[in-house]
């Protein structure tokens, strides 16, 4: 499922049109996107808590040339699953 699957069920599920519930996708997607890259935690209770967090620099290995390079460090997202959406997911496992 991507972004317009899920304006279109949305659309179909609330009865409201495929364009106010794309809006709706994306202006929540924003701002999950605005209060992360603040530097705030988003954490929807049940589904999971998106947070800002950093790598490191470390050392690699250029793979064409085989020259050791530095990796720079960098912020990236990070997205911990809530415990009820864990339990449903491993229920689908089991």
């Amino acid at each position: 499922m991507n972004k317009l699957d899920l304006s279109e069920q949305l659309a179909e599920e609330f009865g409201i049109t495929k364009k106010m519930s794309e809006q709706i996708v994306n202006r929540f997607l924003a701002t999950i996107e605005g209060e992360v890259a603040k530097g705030g935690r988003v954490k929807l209770s049940g589904f999971g808590t998106f947070t800002m967090g950093e790598r490191s620099k470390r050392n690699g290995i250029n793979p064409n040339t085989k020259e050791k390079i530095v990796i720079p460090g960098m912020k990236t997202i990070r997205f911990i699953a809530g415990n009820q959406f864990k339990d449903k997911i491993r229920k689908k496992k089991a």
